[in-house]
């Protein structure tokens, strides 16, 4: 019996092993189909993770890109404040010194103005009297004698210097006409 005892323990152990192995088999293929049905029911959440994970990192990617944008747009900034105020400066001291310009012109012109109206009164003043028969004589001659006397002096002087030929004189000879 210890022979057919051994047999008898080997052949159940066998089936032991057996309905072991299938029920083991019916476990796993349990197990599978738990985990194919729990990663279609959660599959997306955990793309969801991967996703916010994903996106988490992009925040802080364009976080750090912002915040470099933003220090180099306040640097431009002020360096363009900086230019307007210098250029506003520029344009403030060329606009005085036009200005400054432009009243000396008017002050000399305004002078100008002034003295040609005075000069304008003085001829329309002088224009009227002249209307009535009043002149201011041109040469200080006591008679028009004397103012006679002045001018066929001067006529005389210059018939001399015809005949003397020094009236004009050229270095140069020419003709015009045939005339020396």
């Amino acid at each position: 019996m210890t022979s057919e005892f051994a047999v008898v323990v080997v052949i159940v152990s066998f089936f032991l092993a057996l309905i072991g192995a299938a029920l083991m088999a019916v476990l796993w293929w349990r197990a599978r189909a738990e985990v194919i049905r729990l990663r279609n029911r959660f599959g997306p959440v955990v793309d969801l993770d991967a996703e916010r994970d994903r996106l988490a990192t992009e925040r802080d990617r364009l976080q750090v890109e912002t915040a470099t944008l933003t220090t180099a747009m306040e640097s431009s900034r002020a360096a363009l404040r900086a230019e307007i105020e210098r250029e506003r400066a520029q344009a403030a001291a060329e606009i005085a010194g036009r200005r400054a310009s432009f009243e000396q012109k008017y002050t000399v012109a305004l002078a100008d103005l002034d003295r040609v109206t005075r000069e304008v009164t003085l001829y329309d003043a002088k224009a009227e009297l002249q209307s009535f028969g009043l002149y201011t004589p041109l040469y200080d001659f006591g008679s028009s004698e004397e103012y006679k006397r002045q001018i066929e002096a001067a006529r005389e002087k210059q018939a001399a210097m015809l005949k003397a030929g020094t009236a004009a004189v050229c270095p140069r000879e020419w003709t015009v006409d045939g005339d020396h």
